[in-house]
């Protein structure tokens, strides 16, 4: 007897088309992880997959295929950080809805994730650079190569990535709560004048 389980597949072209520069950003578009924290959340930088909204080490990651164990910076639970892995180096995600429980055990009682790893590369070289009014500037740079001979296979992947600050008092939206240029009220008084 064999059972189907429900798995969601982002290939290689899903993930570059949402302009993602992270794979927990490209995490932020899935519909299955709702209930994503920004960058910053956590004081070490760590971000996590969070499926279903039922927390962040009730899912397996799996890389390849094979359990990871959890990141150094939150060994109390058994979440994967998903920053240990460049984005470049990814070929597809299989996210395998239904818990997977009784195959991995209570780490997957909210299903699994799958990042399955480009098994070729060759040479390739990425830079990407964004800005926003502000500042938060973007850097990432990434280099990624391969070789195959004989059925034997290499790929590595070299990434640097870089994300400034945006501070809410750079913005003209937030940085006080005098609305009235924008149309709206001057919240910045204590007591509501009527």
């Amino acid at each position: 007897m064999t059972s189907r389980v429900a798995v969601v597949r982002f290939t290689r072209q899903d993930i570059e088309s949402t302009g993602a520069a992270t794979l927990p950003e490209f995490f932020r578009y899935m519909a299955q992880n709702g209930y994503s924290r920004p960058a910053g959340y956590m004081a070490s930088g760590a971000q996590y997959a969070d499926l279903r909204g039922l927390g962040r080490d009730t899912h397996l990651v799996t890389i390849n295929g094979r359990r990871t164990l959890p990141s150094a910076n939150n060994v109390s639970s058994s979440a994967f950080d998903l920053n240990t892995i460049p984005l470049p180096s990814v070929d597809h995600v299989d996210i395998h809805l239904d818990s997977a429980s009784v195959r991995y055990g209570s780490d997957a009682i909210a299903g699994t994730i799958d990042i399955v790893t480009r098994r070729a590369l060759d040479k390739e070289l990425d830079l990407r650079y964004a800005t926003s009014s502000g500042g938060a500037t973007e850097q990432r740079a990434t280099l990624g190569f391969g070789r195959e001979d004989s059925g034997d296979r290499f790929a590595a992947t070299l990434d640097y990535f870089r994300l400034g600050d945006l501070l809410g008092s750079k913005r003209p939206l937030s940085r006080d709560q005098d609305y009235s240029r924008f149309g709206g009220d001057d919240y910045r008084q204590a007591f509501a004048i009527t």
